[in-house]
This record gives structure tokens, C-alpha cells and sequence, in this order.
């Protein structure tokens, strides 16, 4: 009994002195706030809009700050030099990932998360190569199609500009990455995709305290599923991530033999595969997650936009004006008159090679830089600039909106809010309503693009 009580009090002896450190912060590191004996700074990390807290900390605390979040380091940079000095130079040492519980599961597949490895830098120069500025330029035609539908819709549904944005990013998504449009934003697809997106950022929410302490992943990684609802759900969410991903792709392989598939990255990837070297699973999670960032990440976005031009209408009403004097009321705005909407385009600096020009840094930085932020522009550009020329963007209900309210998880965006979408004048309206139907004459059957429409469409000035 005794030799047993000793034992014990050694292990735990060991352990302690082993671990005295945790959560601690080592003396090299950047300054921060005090840490607490192994929780570290996790009692003082902001909850809720964790911007604003970290701004107040490192307003006292400097650029570059750490903070120790029980075994996890984190290092904050709140300044465009110190992201330029760290990123863009360094970025050889600075684009891994660190480990994390989620990546356990799968086939870790998942560009924005994985280590710059082979594999990871194979996908990543697929992209480079199908989304560059000039690649880019292959895709405007779907852009313009979905934004003129974007139109119409708010047109007969003023206050819905949620489904319309929703429908729009999916869209536009679905047919760069697979060749194939979304009519509706309840398309069974969509569906499973959103499905997919929010159960894994509630799984990555609930998997955060194996970041802050690793040594409880193999207890809750062996627990049996009988007993463990999290990898339940994550043995659930790694089927259906693999099955729609595959299922997509098989989709868009099918087409390309066919010779019925128009201009996409999934078809750039099936066509070029023996030269890109990415194997059949590869290229599934690759335009898999394409697509997934598109639709996500632009949606929540263009929310933000329509929620700014609610809270600023003065902006707006800026905006508009310089709409009116360089487009008229006779035409819709168009991808090639960005270069004289310079306020329009306020959000279009973040290509720019000095930090100090850029406006945001939303697009990341480095290696790690969105490789679709090309696309994405034209995408943001043609909504914002025609919802601005067609529509006076108001709150509905006298609803009073908090500016910094967002949700929470791996892509933060706008707390749900109400729109009403007022059409300025009719003869807009009627544009609008003549653009949208001659556009709608040129779908197939199945409401998804003709060759023929792509090949007349992509010659347009």
C-alpha cells in the first residue's frame, strides 16, 4: 500500500516539475499580459468581438504581442509593417500551420490548414495557375449572368437581400470551381455544403480546449463514440465532406467527356492531372474547399457590405453619385469600368505589393494570401457596384443595427439583420427586368449555362 502511495506521489511529483512551466510565458517571447499558472492568458482573451480586445491590448502592449493560451502560443500583429516584415518576407519560415485535434480526422486535405508540405504546395500552385488575375478574366461572364439574376431577385423581393447574396456567392462558386449554377438557394447542394460548414465550425469551436491542452487528445480521441459526441459528429462530417466532394467531381469529369463542361477549375485540374500530379482525392478536396471558401467567405462579405451601407448612408449616397456621373441610369456597371469607380473600388487594394496601400488585410498575407482574392474582387466589384446603381439600401422596421455585432467561429460575419433593397427609379427597374430576361434565354433545361451563351458572353467589352 505504502509503495503504491509513493508511486503515486512520484508520478505526480514529476509531472508537476516537468509541467511547471505551462502556461507560462517564455522570457523571449513578445511582451503581453500577465499569465495565470497553467491557464496562461485564457481567463483574459476576449469572448466577444475579440477585435476590439485585441486592439486594447496591444494598444498597450505594442505590434507584436503574445499571449499564452494554456499550451497554445499565440502571437497577435496589430500593424500592416509587422505583417509585411513577418509574412511577405519571411514567409518562408512563417506558412506552416501548427497541429491541431480536427486534422486528426480526414485526409487533411484542407489547403488553409495543412503544412506547407508537397502535397500542400502542389494544391496550392493548381490554384495560382487556374485563378490568376488573367485566368480570372475567364469567369466574368458567370459573374456578370449571377449578378443580373442578383438584381432581378431583389427587384421582386426587396427584403431579401440575405438569400439573394446567399444564392448569388454560392452560385458564382459553384459554377467557377464545377461549371454548374445554382438557381435557387435551397439547390440540394448548397444545402449539404452549409450543412457541412456550420457543423464543422461547432466542431471546431467545441475542439478548442484540446489546442489549449494537448494532453487531453488521446483521452477524448479513444474515448468510444458510444460516449464521445464530438468524434461522432467529426466521423459524420469526414463522410459527408468526402462523399459531396467526390461526388462533384465525378459530376464535373463526366462533363468533360462529354465535352459539355464549360470553363472551371475542377475541369482545369481533370485535364492538366498527369501534368499537376494531384491524385483523385486531392483534386476532389481541392475544388471541394474552393468552393466552400468562395461561397462562404464572399457571402459573408457582401453582408458586411449591405450592413455598412445601411449604418453609412452617406457613403452611399457618395457612392451613387459617382455611379450616376460615370455610368447613367441607360447601362449597368461593368467589370471594365472599375478604373474610373475609384470609390466604388475602395476595396480592391489588397494585391497591392505596399502594405501600406492596402485598405485590409482580408485576403491574408504571404504564402498563405487567398490564391481565389482575384476572383473574388470581380465578384465583390459587380455586386456592390450594381446593387449601389440600382438600389437605395435602407434598415426596415427602424431596427436599430449594432455596427461590431458578429458571430462566432472560423469565419466570422455579420449577426443576422433586416434589408429593404428600395429600387431607385423605374427606368432601372426596367433595365434590370430586360437584362435578366435575355440573360434567362440563353439557360439549358436544367437552368445551367449554354456553351453557346459562354462563347458569346466571354467576347463582350
Amino acid at each position: 500500500m505504502y509503495a503504491y502511495v509513493i508511486a503515486v506521489v512520484v508520478i505526480i511529483t514529476i509531472l508537476v516539475a516537468k509541467h511547471r512551466n505551462f502556461g507560462r510565458r517564455p522570457k523571449d517571447y513578445p511582451p503581453g499580459p500577465p499569465t495565470l499558472p497553467f491557464f496562461g492568458n485564457l481567463f483574459q482573451m476576449p469572448t466577444r468581438e475579440i477585435h476590439k480586445g485585441l486592439a486594447k491590448m496591444s494598444a498597450q502592449y505594442g505590434p507584436i504581442m503574445s499571449l499564452k493560451l494554456g499550451a497554445m502560443d499565440v502571437i497577435v500583429l496589430n500593424s500592416y509593417t509587422t505583417v509585411k516584415d513577418l509574412y511577405d518576407k519571411r514567409s518562408s519560415i512563417y506558412s506552416n500551420r501548427v497541429d491541431n485535434y480536427l486534422r486528426n480526422f480526414g485526409y487533411n486535405l484542407m489547403i488553409s490548414t495543412r503544412d506547407n508540405d508537397d502535397v500542400w504546395r502542389r494544391q496550392r500552385k493548381m490554384y495560382h495557375t487556374a485563378l490568376t488575375s488573367t485566368a480570372a478574366t475567364r469567369y466574368l461572364p458567370y459573374q456578370r449572368f449571377e449578378s443580373n439574376q442578383l438584381l432581378w431577385d431583389l427587384l421582386n423581393k426587396p427584403n431579401s437581400s440575405y438569400d439573394a447574396l446567399k444564392r448569388y456567392t454560392t452560385s458564382t462558386g459553384s459554377t467557377i470551381t464545377y461549371g454548374w449554377r445554382v438557381n435557387s438557394s435551397d439547390n440540394h447542394y448548397v444545402s449539404r455544403l452549409f450543412e457541412w460548414i456550420e457543423s464543422y465550425t461547432l466542431v471546431g469551436i467545441a475542439t478548442q480546449v484540446t489546442e489549449f491542452f494537448p494532453f487531453l487528445r488521446p483521452i477524448i480521441r479513444h474515448t468510444p463514440k458510444s460516449l464521445n459526441k464530438l468524434n461522432k459528429e467529426l466521423s459524420r462530417l469526414v463522410i459527408m465532406e468526402k462523399d459531396l466532394w467526390l461526388e462533384l467531381l465525378q459530376q464535373a469529369r463526366s462533363k468533360v467527356d462529354q465535352g459539355r463542361l464549360n470553363p472551371c477549375f475542377a475541369g482545369d485540374m481533370l485535364t492538366n492531372q498527369d501534368k499537376d500530379g494531384l491524385n483523385e482525392m486531392e483534386m476532389a478536396y481541392n475544388a471541394g474547399h474552393a468552393w466552400a471558401g468562395a461561397s462562404d467567405t464572399t457571402f459573408n462579405t457582401l453582408l458586411g457590405f449591405v450592413k455598412a451601407m445601411i449604418l453609412y448612408p452617406e457613403v452611399q449616397k457618395r457612392a451613387r453619385l459617382e455611379l450616376d456621373e460615370v455610368i447613367g441610369a441607360d447601362r449597368l456597371p461593368e467589370w471594365q469600368d472599375r478604373d474610373n469607380l475609384p470609390y466604388v473600388r475602395a476595396i480592391e487594394s489588397a494585391a497591392q505589393a505596399d502594405p501600406a496601400l492596402r485598405d485590409h488585410f482580408t485576403f491574408g498575407s504571404g504564402r498563405r494570401i487567398c490564391p481565389g482574392m482575384q476572383v473574388a474582387d470581380r465578384s465583390l466589384f459587380m455586386v456592390i457596384s450594381r446593387m449601389l446603381w440600382a438600389f437605395d439600401i435602407q434598415g426596415l422596421d427602424n431596427e436599430v443595427i449594432d455596427n461590431d455585432a458578429m458571430t462566432s467561429g472560423l469565419v466570422a460575419g455579420p449577426i443576422p439583420y433586416k434589408s429593404n433593397c428600395v429600387l431607385r427609379d423605374e427606368k432601372r427597374g426596367q433595365l434590370i427586368t430586360e437584362t435578366w430576361k435575355e440573360a434567362e434565354g440563353w439557360l439549358d433545361e436544367e437552368r445551367n449555362y449554354t456553351q453557346a451563351w459562354y462563347e458569346a458572353e466571354f467576347w463582350k467589352k
